[in-house]
């Protein structure tokens, strides 16, 4: 059973009125557009990235111990799976050796 909620009456609404549509005089013309010049190619290849200077072997397993101790603070030992995070610092590895020019010592 639904109880009648009482109360003053609302007031009626009153009908629309409908909408003129917005009439736009303009005064000004567009301009003509002008001729643009085609692109001009440089003809030369971007410069690819380089490093400063190359690393030695020394300096390139030292980047590596440190890569080893962030990823022991970042993850922790019960942060993510063993293999996943072999994963990672390899994926790490291979960016960095990628990176990296190394210098072939004369031994």
């Amino acid at each position: 059973m639904v109880k009648k909620v009482g109360g003053p009456t609302p007031p009626a609404v009153g009908g629309s009125t409908p909408i003129q549509p917005a009439r736009i005089e303009g005064t000004q013309k567009v301009s003509t557009v002008q001729q643009v010049d085609p692109a001009v190619g440089k003809g030369s290849v971007a410069r690819a990235r380089r490093p400063t200077r190359p690393m030695t072997a020394e300096e390139r397993e030292h980047l590596f111990k440190l890569l080893n101790e962030e990823a022991d603070k970042i993850f922790g030992k019960d942060g993510i799976p063993e293999s996943k995070r072999a994963k990672v610092e390899g994926a790490v590895k291979m960016a960095l050796d990628a990176s990296v020019i190394e210098i072939e010592e004369d031994s």
